[in-house]
Formats: structure tokens, sequence, C-alpha cells
């Protein structure tokens, strides 16, 4: 499975996210920035017969990531992709609203300056209110089991392996 960087050119991302729409399981996708190594900007909306990549610049730290709304054409199923990030803009919360599934950055229990803490995650999972939530880009400060015990419903962490179906 292809992951995507900074180093990848626009062109070269929305060929493979193409690719996202023909597959029957989820892709694992790292957007380190809104632009290639050349300088590009990914666009604000992908718009393709399988349906709609949109994206939304997120803060982290000193510098941008960019989250990815994908939402399919025929279904209407929505799949946000959110991490490396230290809050949420106005925006990508609008973006997020109505999602079946959302991966949200939940780095560990206690605050960080570029990631949202787990407590962070669960109030943006809140505020967008997705059927699914699954927290990522966890440390080895987090025990599994003990951390999705005191999450509220609806709310998850994700694991190496995992898979998601809308």
């Amino acid at each position: 499975m292809k992951i995507f960087t900074s180093s990848v050119s626009t062109f070269d991302q929305a060929r493979a996210l193409v690719r996202y729409f023909r597959m029957k399981g989820w892709t694992r996708l790292a957007l380190a920035t809104s632009t290639d190594a050349t300088g590009q900007e990914m666009p604000a909306v992908i718009d393709l017969p399988q349906g709609t990549i949109q994206s939304t610049l997120l803060p982290h730290g000193g510098v941008s990531t960019l989250g990815l709304v994908f939402t399919e054409r025929s279904s209407g199923r929505k799949f946000v992709y959110y991490t490396d990030c230290k809050s949420l803009t106005p925006e990508a919360v609008a973006l997020a609203r109505g999602a079946d599934a959302i991966v949200l950055d939940g780095l560990r229990p206690l605050p960080h300056p570029s990631h949202m803490s787990i407590s962070e995650a669960v109030a943006a999972a809140q505020q967008i209110g997705a059927k699914e939530t699954w927290l990522t880009h966890l440390t080895h400060v987090s025990d599994h089991a003990t951390t999705e015990a005191d999450l509220p419903a609806g709310v998850k962490l994700a694991y190496d392996g995992l898979r998601l179906k809308l």
C-alpha cells in the first residue's frame, strides 16, 4: 500500500487516491503538507466519478498538515482522516460533520505541543458527531485496553491492521 508524503506529486497522489474508491477497504494515508516538492498546492476538492476528496489544512505546531475527507458518490458515505494535528479548524469540523467514520490524532493522555491529546481528540470527535471515531498515532504511554474502556461510546483506539467497512 502506498503511503503518501509531501515528496509525492499532487498528480501522483490524486491518481493513487482514485484507486482508493475502487478498493473494498481503506488505505493508510499520511500527508505532511498541502504542497508537493515543487510547491504545487493540493486542490481543495478533487471531483472524481466515484466521489470527491476534500482537503483542509490542520494546525501541527509551526506547520500545517493536510486533512482529507472522502465522500463516495454512489452511497454518500464519508470517511475523514485527520491526523498529525494539534486541533481542528472550524472548516475542518464543518467538512467532517455527518461522517460515517473519522480517524483522529490522539497521541497520549498528556497535552503535547503539536498533537491532540486523547481528551482533545475525544472533544473534537464529540464536536463532529461521526458514527465511528478511531484515535490513532498513539504512543506507548497508553495501555490500549484501559484507555479504550474509558472512552465514550463511538470512540475507539485504532490498532495495527485495522480495516474499516462503511
